[in-house]
């Protein structure tokens, strides 16, 4: 899916920070630090300007996008205005504001995330309005409000100090993944482990 949103100076800005993240969650071009705690593991080292701007970077395009694979990411005018602003200058924000929480889909024990890309959805988080973005082997939920999150929501977030948590999850017991992954299984495109 193509769509001409940005000038050519834009995309340059914008690539940057998607090699960035390209570099951490595709090929990484040095080992990336974590620790493990049961299916919850808490990545250290990462740059928080260039991950947090490629998050922008992803949900401002999505609710900016008149593509019908994103008509149902509706940021609306302040939000969508916000986000640009913040690309435009390289602003990432506080790490509160526009949270991202990370998912790495799984299937059974098989050791890659699930590739899979699904059509954003909206959602609520804690009480907060929220899109669901899956791609590159990952559940985002993208958390769009001005207001304070709760503290839980917060602890999940891309911190300033370039920590944050990314639960692994076996996406047929996700809820929200279920169906999409059941029917994978059903006709055979579900990966297996090596």
């Amino acid at each position: 899916m193509r769509q001409p949103l940005l000038c050519d100076d834009c995309e340059q800005k914008l690539s940057v920070w998607e090699g960035y993240a390209k570099n951490i969650f595709v090929s990484p071009s040095k080992a990336i630090e974590y620790s493990q705690e049961g299916s919850m593991l808490e990545v250290r080292g990462l740059d928080y300007a260039k991950m947090k701007l490629f998050e922008l970077s992803i949900i401002w395009r999505a609710g900016v996008s008149t593509l019908p694979f994103f008509e149902r990411c509706q940021l609306g005018s302040v939000h969508s205005e916000i986000l640009r602003k913040r690309l435009d200058t390289s602003d990432p924000g506080h790490p509160d504001r526009y949270g991202v929480l990370l998912f790495g889909l799984k299937i059974g024990e098989m050791t890659e995330t699930l590739q899979v890309i699904a059509e954003p959805r909206p959602a609520r988080s804690f009480g907060v309005r929220a899109y669901n973005l899956t791609f590159g082997g990952f559940l985002w939920l993208f958390h769009v409000s001005q207001s304070d999150p709760p503290a839980v929501l917060r602890q999940g977030f891309l911190q300033a100090n370039g920590t944050r948590l990314v639960a692994i999850r076996n996406a047929l017991e996700m809820r929200n993944m279920q169906q999409f992954a059941t029917e994978l299984e059903r006709i055979g495109r579900v990966p297996r482990g090596r």
